[in-house]
């Protein structure tokens, strides 16, 4: 599982990133989740050979809010906070 969750770390900021929603309304207004320090760190997934490397820095923002930073593209910055929506937990993003 270890070795699965950069890998899904990264496919999920990905998938953010380029759906190209506008963060115009939060699912949940509060964060009330203090942070995991289990996740603080730079990820990075494994590199293909001619491959950009491809990870994110994950780091404390406040008690209960990370910054995201994208390893190759830095200016991509995103503030995120774990949220509870219809009974299951959820990392919330605002693009900063």
């Amino acid at each position: 599982m270890k070795k699965l969750l950069p890998i899904l770390i990264v496919s999920l900021l990905s998938l953010v990133f380029l759906s190209s929603c506008g963060y115009t309304k939060p699912l949940v207004a509060a964060d009330e989740y203090e942070i995991n320090k289990d996740l603080l760190g730079i990820w990075l997934a494994p590199k293909e050979e001619g491959e950009e490397q491809v990870g994110v820095g994950i780091y404390k923002f406040s008690n209960t809010e990370y910054l995201i930073i994208f390893v190759a593209h830095p200016e991509l910055a995103f503030r995120g906070y774990e949220i509870e929506f219809k009974e299951k937990k959820y990392l919330q993003l605002e693009m900063l």
